[in-house]
């Protein structure tokens, strides 16, 4: 007996437990691929939500209910050779006129157009002019709005003290924009999905226009969120080329 003619017996006589094997391994390897497509799948959709929410920021300084000067931003644009911008970003409420539908926990934000510079996609306009408002997709389908539309915005007036607080004073504790007619409706890669918060469900956001917004709170000038695009000056770390420049800004007040 030839050692092929071993091999080939020994095959035919063990065949039904190679055939169990090779499907074993033929499922195994199926799983694996499987999970690795749907893990890829899941990072890179996860990855676009994420550069949809943030753009092209790099850093964000946000101080809530602490507000600071507004034009900091475009002090910093220099030392930081980066895009910049300043928003005023408050939590309100938004509505149709006729009261038909309604949107809680809005995000209103006051911006200019050194905001839709840090957007993937620019948008149309570079500014939103008095008495318009951009909305995101999800706040348009919310509101059953159109462009041309207009809604009503209520927001909350910043203040030290907390608003659940016994002693927070309840009047001028919001402040309405009325009939703001929609602008546009931003994609989320022209910044409609854009939020520091990590979330798979898009806010509902609302953009106006930033000295329009600080008039309606009494807060002229004020900001609190700065935004800070990719710095094209070379080195490790940006975050610390930030505080620098932010501490020689705050120094020369």
């Amino acid at each position: 007996m030839t050692t092929w003619l071993l091999v080939l017996k020994s095959f035919r006589f063990y065949a039904r437990s190679h055939a169990g094997t090779m499907l074993g391994v033929a499922v195994g390897a199926m799983v694996l691929v499987g999970a690795l497509l749907v893990g890829d799948s899941v990072r890179g959709s996860l990855r676009g939500m994420a550069e949809a929410r943030l753009g092209k920021v790099e850093l964000a300084l946000p101080s809530n209910d602490r507000l600071f000067r507004a034009e900091l931003a475009a002090q910093l644009q220099a030392d930081l050779s980066a895009d910049t911008a300043a928003l005023l970003q408050l939590p309100g409420v938004a509505k149709r006129p006729s009261g038909e539908s309604r949107a809680n926990n809005v995000v209103v934000m006051g911006v200019d157009a050194a905001f839709w510079k840090l957007a993937l996609e620019q948008p149309e306009f570079a500014e939103i002019p008095e008495d318009s408002i951009v909305i995101n997709e999800r706040l348009a389908k919310q509101l059953n709005v159109e462009v041309g539309n207009s809604i009503n915005l209520r927001v909350h007036n910043p203040s030290q003290l907390s608003r659940d607080a016994p002693m927070a004073p309840i009047e001028d504790s919001t402040a309405s924009l009325a009939q703001m007619e929609v602008l546009a409706i931003v994609s989320d890669a022209q910044f409609g999905r854009f939020s520091l918060q990590a979330s798979q469900v898009p806010p509902y956001n609302a953009f106006v226009r930033l000295s329009q917004l600080q008039d309606a709170i009494e807060k002229p000038g004020m900001a609190n969120l700065m935004l800070a695009g990719r710095s094209a000056k070379s080195g490790d770390d940006p975050l610390a080329q930030a505080q620098a420049a932010l501490g020689l800004s705050l120094i020369h007040i």
